[in-house]
């Protein structure tokens, strides 16, 4: 009993220096996104059609639908937004970015939250959960990969473990598996409910000025408008709640694909909750020098993080087959092959330590070295060909012990994010 409450009181002290260390940081990154001329991706796009769908014994539930008529190559991304924030405000400049990549997307508005729901009882991100769970089931898109943003990370992980059959994947960005121990995070949940009711009584145009500002001058007119949706009660419980959250008694029961997209400068969410979740759930991380407020700040470096995500949790059933170690699924690759297959072995050279630079689909000189240098490191036959020997040694590393690794994509698509392996 004892060496756990030490343990408890440790957490609880390290959570507190690290807020403290990344508060100058985090600011920095406020004031460079407030002057900034760049323009974000996919600010003069119009917003994905917005639908009320009936939901029965749920309600009617608003949701964004960038193919409102079935389609995305890639599959469907379910994004579930933070707290105090909506879909739109969210999300809005990465609905297109995603779409150009090949997906449909869905964004729901959680309980209380925009246009969401206004339930009569108490807000619980179970019912947040639930209320997807259904939708998912009256839209029918076949298994999604769900990606939750802080509040709405803890929403993915509830949506894991309770429907793991409507999943083929989960992102999970400055979130964690609790909020409960770290006595700062319980009393910023709860503040929080104050600076919401504060949010109210600032007239409208004091906000869209600070919205504004914060896109360095081009945030979307409705930008504020959408911020002032939400019931100020609902979102006040909704802060209680997450101070309630926990689970670190389930989390590792979870078996859907998962990365987590982790904040290092974060205020809310320090960095070690993140990595603690990620290592839970033997989850990939990808780190990237931003705040909490990254999808409002950059969410050019956002973007590039998710895509890289997407890429480790919704890899084509090929690769699955592959990395399962079959040996019928695995085709022989040396110099001069291209394509998908290629990717997919420099996917699993990088997640395994022995990165091949850009993974490019190409098996050329860069690739053919990191081939040797696993084979050697695995006392295989060293021909510098991914042969079917090779392949379920590739996939079999446990991801406990694989080191440090960097995920690159061509740059003209995202910024490279830097994968850490737990």
């Amino acid at each position: 009993m004892l060496p756990r409450f030490v343990g408890d009181v440790l957490e609880a002290v390290q959570g507190v220096a690290e807020t403290v260390q990344a508060l100058p940081r985090a600011a920095g990154h406020v004031v460079r996104a407030a002057t900034a001329s760049a323009v974000v991706a996919g600010h003069d796009e119009p917003l994905p059609p917005g639908l009320i769908i009936p939901v029965p014994g749920h309600g009617e539930m608003f949701v964004r639908d960038t193919h409102p008529q079935g389609g995305g190559e890639r599959g469907t991304l379910l994004l579930l937004h933070g707290w105090l924030a909506a879909s739109d405000t969210n999300w809005w400049s990465l609905y297109e970015p995603l779409r150009l990549a090949g997906w449909r997307v869905l964004a729901v508005d959680a309980r209380g939250h925009g246009r969401g729901l206004r339930a009569h009882g108490a807000f619980r991100l179970s019912d947040c959960a639930e209320d997807c769970a259904a939708l998912l089931q009256i839209l029918a898109p076949g298994p999604v990969v769900v990606v939750g943003y802080s509040m709405g990370g803890a929403i993915a992980q509830i949506l894991a473990h309770r429907h793991p059959e409507m999943l083929r994947g989960m992102v999970l960005v400055a979130t964690a598996a609790e909020w409960r121990a770290a006595p700062q995070l319980r009393a910023a949940w709860y503040l929080m409910g104050a600076m919401q009711l504060g949010w109210r009584l600032t007239p409208r145009r004091t906000w869209s000025e600070l919205m504004n500002l914060m896109y360095g001058g081009k945030a979307p007119q409705w930008f504020a408008g959408e911020l002032a949706r939400g019931a100020p009660w609902d979102i006040a419980e909704a802060g209680r709640e997450m101070g309630r959250y926990d689970a670190r008694g389930w989390l590792r029961e979870v078996r859907v694909p998962a990365a987590v997209i982790a904040t290092t400068e974060d205020v809310l969410v320090p960095v070690s909750r993140q990595l603690t979740l990620a290592r839970a759930l033997g989850a990939p991380v990808i780190e990237i020098d931003a705040g909490h407020l990254v999808a409002l700040t950059n969410p050019r470096q956002l973007n590039g993080a998710l895509q890289g995500a997407l890429e480790i949790v919704a890899q084509p059933s090929r690769s699955r087959r592959r990395a399962s170690g079959d040996p019928a699924a695995a085709v022989p690759l040396a110099r001069g092959d291209h394509g998908e297959d290629v990717a997919n072995a420099q996917r699993l050279l990088s997640a395994a330590g022995d990165s091949c630079g850009q993974i490019d689909g190409i098996f050329g000189p860069a690739t053919a070295a990191a081939v040797s240098r696993f084979q050697r490191s695995k006392n295989l036959k060293v021909t510098g060909r991914i042969d079917r020997a090779t392949w379920p040694a590739i996939a079999g590393v446990p991801r406990s012990r694989v080191r440090a690794a960097r995920a690159e994509l061509p740059p003209e698509q995202f910024d490279p994010p830097a994968l850490v392996v737990l």
